[in-house]
């Protein structure tokens, strides 16, 4: 029988909606594409999907369709496995997702026709899961420093000064 007691010498933690507890880190899995691996990189989301931490990572799904658009995807990994029969694909939902495009905005937006913008608040990190053309040549990474995004190829932060690298 052990001595100890119950919560004696261990911290309590916050529950993870509590107002104290620490805030987890926002992170944008960017995954499809218009390349010819699109279903490539929707497979790498499920993997991603699956393993993140979710106790630590907040996740914001955004896919990229065949056509370039980016909407708001589910944050299913069985929806993006690569199954007997069938590819995944990111098809268009009528709402586009929207990166912040001045220095003073952090928030990504969804806009849907006839509607006010909605926020999906400030994002912490963009983690580009696109392969192929426009993925791995530079072209996204491009778009996110136009996005106040000075980025990798890994991942892009925003700390508090505006958004810095991270491999």
């Amino acid at each position: 029988m052990s001595s100890e007691q119950p919560s004696q010498h261990r911290a309590e933690q916050a529950p993870a909606d509590h107002p104290s507890a620490p805030r987890k880190v926002r992170v944008l899995l960017l995954f499809g594409g218009r390349s010819g691996e699109h279903a490539i990189s929707a497979a790498t989301a499920a993997g991603v999907l699956r393993a993140i931490d979710r106790t630590r990572y907040d996740v914001v799904p955004v896919g990229i369709t065949p056509d370039g658009a980016w909407v708001l995807a589910a944050d299913d990994p069985a929806r993006w496995e690569i199954t007997a029969g069938r590819l995944p694909r990111v098809e268009p939902t009528g709402e586009d997702v929207v990166l912040p495009l001045a220095t003073d905005r952090r928030d990504v937006r969804v806009l849907a026709p006839g509607e006010i913008p909605r926020e999906l608040g400030e994002v912490d990190v963009v983690f580009p899961l696109l392969h192929g053309p426009y993925g791995e040549d530079g072209t996204v990474q491009g778009l996110l420093e136009l996005a106040t995004c000075a980025t990798s190829v890994r991942a892009c932060s925003r700390r508090r000064s505006g958004w810095t690298s991270t491999s």
